[in-house]
């Protein structure tokens, strides 16, 4: 007899991160591990590198409560994704083995804004071809890819969408016949918007694999390019 187990299609991100405010340790009775939530955010500029936005994000691990972050410092943290299509908070569920101090916050000169890296696997829902707004006539592909994993503090399956933008560049074109829907893919880019519309991620692409010995996608039509241009969220997530 066979036994349903849901996908695990995880999403992880690595990256430097500057805590907004004291680690709060939750206490279970009267344990001395725990989950250990963190405030902080991601500096983001677009597709186009053409606006400023900061959006909130929540740090957080499972380890010795009194293993928290210090506010003054920057670390670089690495570990599992989940950003929800609800307008909740996304997390990053980090690896406190990996947790490093970099630098003071007042010694901060690192622009690392469009710069947490992102790797996925996952499975493409919806492909179209969009113009940009470079005025070169450029088109990128946006691809949205369903995830899903495991919360371990809320003890769920979460499932979740992000949107992919694959450049037209010269090398990442010849990639775009690569993202069939229903095609399981192996993604790597960064993040660098938020849809406030969609409550989506936005990550560019720079690099993509075709999974094997898994689901290998249905032949479809492909939509043809909106020669329409993607509008700026002007809502700020802002810290």
């Amino acid at each position: 007899m066979s036994i349903n187990r849901t996908a695990n299609h995880p999403v992880s991100m690595t990256g430097l991160f500057e805590p907004l405010g004291e680690s709060i340790p939750e206490v279970v009775r009267a344990n001395q591990y725990g989950n250990i939530v963190t405030p902080s955010y991601l500096e983001c500029a677009g597709a186009l590198n053409l606006k400023k936005e900061d959006f909130e994000i929540k740090l957080t691990t499972n380890t010795a409560l009194n293993n928290v972050l210090d506010p003054t410092l920057i670390y670089y943290l690495t570990g599992k994704f989940i950003a929800l299509n609800d307008g909740s908070t996304p997390k990053l569920t980090y690896v406190q083995e990996m947790a490093a101090p970099v630098m003071p916050i007042l010694d901060n000169s690192l622009n690392f804004t469009n710069r947490a890296a992102v790797n996925s696997l996952g499975m493409v829902t919806s492909r179209q071809e969009v113009v940009t707004a470079s005025g070169d006539g450029t088109a990128n592909l946006e691809v949205i890819v369903a995830h899903s994993d495991w919360d371990a503090q809320d003890r769920a399956h979460k499932h979740f969408s992000i949107k992919y933008i694959v450049p037209g560049s010269k090398l990442q074109v010849k990639t775009f016949n690569l993202f069939i829907v229903g095609r399981e893919v192996k993604i790597a880019g960064r993040l660098v918007d938020f849809e406030m519309d969609t409550n989506q991620a936005v990550v560019v692409v720079s690099h993509v694999a075709v999974t094997s010995g898994h689901q290998i996608g249905m032949p479809s039509a492909l939509p043809s390019s909106s020669g329409t241009t993607p509008q700026a969220s002007k809502s700020v997530r802002s810290p």
